[in-house]
């Protein structure tokens, strides 16, 4: 019998937009702040930026025009008429990329090995679940052509059975779509369901579907390190399962053998 589990990707798999975060409050804040809104009042701009940050970490995993539609209705609270969310999204996406270019360039040119941009254990827990026989799918609230790309050149793409991320000008939820997707063609046929991600967004997504739901609580900034805000966002989301990152393969395999549908 054959089932299925959904992975993100950015922060459960790819590190290469490690500081994402800091990258999208910048934008937002640098867009609240123009025209003068914040006046160079200091408190003011601490109680935006806490208010952004706290934004960003309860959003993770949900597409970024989302996250733009929210800076959109921020802009209005202040009293300025806003630019469109694929404008905000367009600024957002330019400053990311200027922002892991060298990354990707150095993999890219060898001068950085792809294992250093994955969480550890990644390609090891991929190739355990693909000899499995489950059907692997990648889904991300990132661009879907930044996902495919990157996906590759990581070297995890041919793991995937398919590769979805966000549509441009589309505020479908990629991964809302791709389990839907999995449900009609095998329904009942499907013996495992699982979804492993490192943000609030897919584990709430997996328990909808009756998931098992494993929150990766990796810090991405030093490997071998649970973020415990991570880790207290996926507990309040209902993760089962909470690891520091996939490198306990035969753990992860058992949790995934053992969460056979009823």
């Amino acid at each position: 019998m054959r089932g299925w589990v959904l992975f993100d990707f950015d922060g459960t798999l790819s590190l290469l937009r490690a500081g994402w975060q800091e990258v999208m409050q910048q934008v937002m804040v640098e867009t609240l702040a123009e025209g003068g809104a914040m006046a160079g009042d200091l408190r003011l701009e601490r109680v935006w930026a806490e208010k952004i940050s706290q934004y960003i970490a309860d959003s993770t995993g949900i597409q970024t025009v989302e996250q733009m539609q929210w800076l959109r209705q921020q802009v209005k609270s202040v009293g300025r008429e806003p630019e469109s969310v694929w404008t905000y999204k367009a600024r957002y996406r330019d400053r990311l990329h200027a922002w892991i270019q060298e990354r990707i360039a150095s993999v890219a040119e060898g001068r950085t090995t792809p294992d250093q941009y994955l969480v550890a254990g990644s390609r090891a827990l991929l190739q355990a679940l693909q000899a499995e026989g489950l059907i692997l799918v990648l889904a991300s609230g990132t661009d879907d052509d930044d996902v495919q790309a990157e996906a590759r050149l990581l070297g995890v793409a041919d793991y995937f059975d398919e590769i979805r991320g966000a549509i441009d000008h589309s505020r479908d939820n990629p991964k809302v779509a791709v389990i839907e997707a999995m449900m009609a063609k095998w329904g009942q046929h499907l013996a495992f369901r699982a979804v492993i991600g490192d943000g609030p967004v897919e584990i709430e997504i997996g328990r909808r579907y009756q998931a098992l739901t494993i929150g990766v609580a990796s810090d991405e900034r030093v490997a071998g390190r649970r973020d415990p805000e991570k880790e207290a966002r996926l507990h309040q989301a209902g993760a089962q399962w909470i690891v520091d990152d996939l490198s306990d393969v035969e753990a992860i395999m058992g949790h995934i053998r053992r969460a056979a549908v009823p």
